[in-house]
């Protein structure tokens, strides 16, 4: 199907077919300003999220770990820092490589779609200055006849009039019946002008219909194939961060929970030697059932040695 043949009217001065295709290359217009802003918001967020990856990366913690868990740690920090540019990666082509393409492809269609819409709109008003003209010269010849007519009826019908008033009938039917043939000539000739127009617009509106399509045509397989580079840019992504993340698992395979045990017990081993028993030892010597007696007692058996002795 084809614009050409879809978008015509009756009416002679009628403009919806063209009012219906222009409004669809400003929705097109629209949709592609849309895009390109969901472009610059897509790679402001492909921008913020490569940001948020490398400073996590770069302010991880976890320096006192060792062994192969440590070596886990560190490929995990480095391939989350590489997903970070590669993300940034893709920021920057979204905004280099497609979002600029498509505001340049929008500029371009508006120019021409702009220049096109200036000439039908020159057609369009050329002919209803035409068809306004036509009408106005039409209804002056149909007016000028019809006085003619009456006025030569007059001038016929008054033949019993005395000469000199006959005479001035004849005269002003003679005049009307001239004023109606120039408007007869007037209209004739707007009729012309107005074909004249009406072939010039049918031209430039034929021109529209073919340019229009090729715009929308141009417009959608360009916003199609747009999309599909966003995909693309997004299916890259996703490959980089899986080979990233593989090499990660590679490493976590390597990580040996019995290997870092013994690597720190290397490197911070204090010997197998433990402490021995702390043993009692007694004040008063090696009875231990003297140094548990209570102290008045001791006092009493030393009065009782005392007062023996004198």
């Amino acid at each position: 199907m084809a614009f050409v043949e879809n978008f015509w009217e009756t009416d002679f001065t009628g403009v919806q077919g063209y009012e219906a295709l222009i409004k669809r290359l400003k929705d097109g217009k629209r949709m592609t300003a849309d895009f390109e802003e969901f472009l610059k918001q897509r790679a402001k967020a492909e921008e913020n999220y490569a940001k948020e990856l490398m400073k996590i990366s770069k302010n991880a913690q976890g320096m006192c770990e060792i062994g192969t868990l440590r070596a886990s740690w560190d490929a995990l920090k480095s391939e989350t820092e590489a997903c970070g540019r590669e993300h940034m990666a893709a920021s920057q082509r979204l905004t280099n490589e497609l979002e600029k393409v498509v505001r340049d492809f929008r500029e371009k269609q508006r120019e021409v779609r702009k220049r096109t819409e200036d000439t039908v709109k020159k057609s369009q008003a050329f002919k209803r200055t035409a068809f306004s003209h036509e009408i106005k010269c039409k209804t002056d010849y149909v007016a000028k006849c019809k006085a003619a007519d009456k006025a030569e009826e007059n001038a016929e019908k008054n033949t019993q009039l005395p000469p000199k008033k006959l005479e001035d009938l004849r005269v002003k039917a003679k005049r009307a019946r001239q004023q109606a043939e120039q408007a007869d000539s007037l209209y004739q000739e707007s009729v012309i002008n107005l074909d004249e127009a009406r072939v010039l617009w049918e031209r430039e509106m034929e021109n529209c219909c073919k340019t229009f399509q090729d715009l929308e045509e141009e417009r959608i397989a360009f916003m199609r194939n747009t999309m599909w580079k966003v995909t693309n840019v997004g299916s890259s992504v996703a490959v980089q961060e899986d080979e990233l993340f593989e090499h990660v698992r590679a490493v976590l395979e390597h990580c040996d929970v019995s290997q870092d045990i013994e690597l720190f017990i290397q490197q911070k081993r204090t010997g197998d030697g433990r402490p021995t028993p702390v043993e009692y030892e007694n004040f008063y010597g090696n009875n231990p059932a003297e140094s548990i007696r209570p102290s008045y007692q001791k006092e009493k058996d030393l009065k009782q040695q005392q007062q023996q002795q004198q």
